[in-house]
């Protein structure tokens, strides 16, 4: 047993319609087992509890941490805030180290709140455990890659040299650390429903260049052992008796072959196994024989990410799909026995009303069971973010608090923001209003799940009061 605790934290706007276990802090404790036994682990989450800090509070009523390691999204600034404060206040000798989204998103910002001490960005495995390592050894921190702390009153930032981990190298989540069966209660990714599940990542990285994602694992896909990654699933639907593995790939589809063998030899294990990628394939780049095979296979949800329905805003946003082949492929995939979800994003720069309403028509005539309306907000650190004038870059930054995938706090389209909140809601309106898509509804998806998530959510958008 190691003599170092490491609490473990994802930080969150309690409580979320869907939740995925912390995958990223269970990869991180997977590599750091895999090298040394100094070290033992906590883990909270703020998806599941809103008592953090009074957990912890109790927890470590009569000791100390070695360290805290905070995982956030940039839309979770405002919880971060708040948090490292009150951590700060109880344990103020406890260094406190932020990863995750938000600081690949700010930087060395991250460090303007004072209660940090280090960041980490980008692919966090060989930074995280070096920090650790030297902490403990008390050696100086300039070689540890991609990391970002103050030297006096300087903030330093380190390159990122030598922290992509080989296919190989990468971890699959250490599930029981983080406590997978918790996350039973609640339900996944997709509005499916509360049941066992197991999520799992095949790969990291993503060859497309989309200027509103922030890149953290990089353009080159690095494919996970496809021994590894069955032997894992078998052992965990096992242990837990699980039937629904949900794959959560940036794209799973980039490689068909390798994803049928993936499926195929998960299914020669438990015929009964059921599949759901909720995370969005590239639709137009499924070919007929791959969704014949999904259809065969067990595929019981997929989420078609479209984003827009503008050609123009699709070249802005370096997305460029064939939106022709996304409804083909889409009419296909509707003649199985499929729940299909959409992605679109309404209020790009320079989106204009008709534009927005062109995504708004095009997500109604698609064969889906549902669809979710993103406002765009723009991440500092991506491309999207670049191109903004300077005024608005600032208005964003001063508005880090209000960052909320449904926030009305930014708008940086050529509509008045008032024109934005009225096209929104009729998005979602009319989306779910359609007596077709209310039968198919009722019709394919558990109806607990319908009436308390779906229509939920439903009425908070129209009424103005959607919480994340």
């Amino acid at each position: 047993m190691g003599n170092y605790r490491i609490v473990f934290i994802r930080v969150f706007d309690f409580l979320p319609n869907t939740i995925i276990p912390p995958l990223g802090i269970a990869s991180l404790i997977t590599y750091i087992k895999s090298r040394t036994g100094e070290f033992t682990f906590d883990v909270y989450d703020a998806a599941i509890s809103n008592e953090i800090f009074s957990n912890i509070e109790r927890d470590y009523k009569d000791r100390e941490p070695f360290i805290f390691a905070i995982s956030s999204m940039l839309k979770h600034y405002r919880e971060l805030k708040k948090l490292v404060g009150q951590l700060k206040t109880k344990f103020p000798s406890v260094p406190i180290v932020v990863g995750g989204p938000l600081v690949s998103s700010l930087k060395e910002r991250v460090l303007n709140i004072k209660e940090i001490d280090y960041a980490i960005y980008g692919e966090g495995e060989i930074p995280f455990y070096l920090l650790c390592s030297k902490m403990i050894k008390e050696e100086g921190l300039r070689d540890i890659p991609a990391l970002i702390y103050r030297d006096g009153v300087d903030i330093e930032t380190n390159p990122p040299e030598a922290t992509t981990l080989r296919e190989d190298e990468i971890p699959i989540p250490d599930y029981e650390e983080i406590g997978l069966e918790k996350y039973f209660e609640y339900p996944g990714f997709e509005i499916i429903g509360v049941r066992p599940y197991l999520p799992i990542i095949t790969s990291r990285g993503c060859p497309y260049s989309c200027t509103y994602c922030h890149g953290i694992f990089g353009r080159r896909v690095r494919k996970i052992p496809v021994d590894r990654i069955v032997e894992t699933v078998i052992k965990f639907t096992t242990k837990y008796n699980i039937k629904d593995i949900e794959v959560l790939d940036d794209i799973f589809n980039i490689d068909e072959e390798r994803a049928k063998e993936i499926i195929t030899r998960i299914l020669n294990h438990n015929r009964n196994i059921q599949f759901l990628y909720p995370n969005g394939f590239r639709t137009d780049i499924l070919s007929k024989d791959f969704i014949d095979f999904l259809g065969s296979n067990n595929t019981k949800y997929i989420s078609i990410a479209v984003e827009t329905a503008s050609e123009r805003i699709q070249r802005l946003i370096k997305k460029n799909l064939d939106l022709n082949r996304v409804r083909e492929n889409a009419i296909m995939l509707s003649k199985y026995d499929i729940v299909l979800n959409g992605y679109f994003m309404i209020g790009f720069p320079t989106e204009t009303r008709e534009e927005i309403l062109k995504t708004i028509r095009y997500a109604r005539t698609l064969p889906l069971h549902m669809a979710s309306f993103f406002r765009v907000a723009p991440h500092c650190g991506t491309e999207l973010f670049d191109i903004l004038p300077d005024e608005t870059k600032q208005e964003i930054m001063d508005n880090l608090d209000n960052v909320r995938y449904y926030s009305d706090a930014i708008n940086i389209s050529s509509v008045p923001s008032s024109t934005l909140n009225m096209l929104h809601k009729y998005a979602v309106a009319s989306f779910y209003l359609d007596p077709g898509r209310i039968l198919k509804i009722v019709r394919d998806i558990p109806a607990k799940t319908v009436f308390t998530q779906g229509m939920t959510t439903f009425l908070r958008i129209l009424s103005g009061r959607y919480k994340e």
